[in-house]
């Protein structure tokens, strides 16, 4: 089934999967905006004391706050990949299981699908997708990430970093 907007996807899973379904995926979202704020802050302020450095007068130049925004969302997308992964991952199990698409046990003899949880939670789901691919596996995809979140952070963290950071 496919739905259109975000309130019909919502009001469809809730109808097909029940409403704690939409909560799945929470916990490594929350652990990316953990490593993701964090990285991209600190690499943001270290760019602009040092690599990028001020001007005499202390003051940044536009085009500084540009390059160091862009690069702190590059950097900081980069080190939080891994938990994006994990989060699709996790997100995905409810489509697997209602596409038919579960594993079968490795005990099982039968040839026939069961319903059973390809991922079992964060811990399991890392664990996982290091086993199939090993820790470069971890950042599959994250080209398209760091690229979305270097614009991303050139709109948002570069004037907003310009305005707080402007001499007085």
């Amino acid at each position: 089934m496919v739905y259109r907007g975000m309130l019909r996807t919502a009001i469809g899973i809730v109808r097909e999967e029940g409403p704690l379904k939409l909560w799945q995926g929470v916990t490594p979202a929350i652990y990316r905006h953990i490593v993701y704020s964090g990285v991209r802050m600190v690499a943001y302020e270290q760019l602009r004391d040092s690599a990028l450095g001020r001007r005499a007068d202390a003051s940044f130049p536009f085009w500084k706050a540009v390059v160091g925004g862009m690069v702190a969302g590059a950097v900081g997308q980069f080190m939080a990949s891994p938990t994006d992964l994990v989060k699709v991952q996790m997100q995905m199990e409810g489509r697997r299981r209602l596409e038919g698409n579960a594993a079968v046990p490795p005990h099982s003899c039968s040839r026939t699908l069961v319903n059973v949880l390809m991922v079992h939670g964060v811990y399991h789901t890392f664990l996982k997708i290091v086993s199939e691919g090993g820790i470069r596996g971890l950042w599959a995809g994250w080209v398209p990430n760091v690229q979305r979140a270097a614009l991303v952070n050139l709109g948002g963290m570069s004037p907003t970093r310009l305005l707080y950071n402007a001499p007085q």
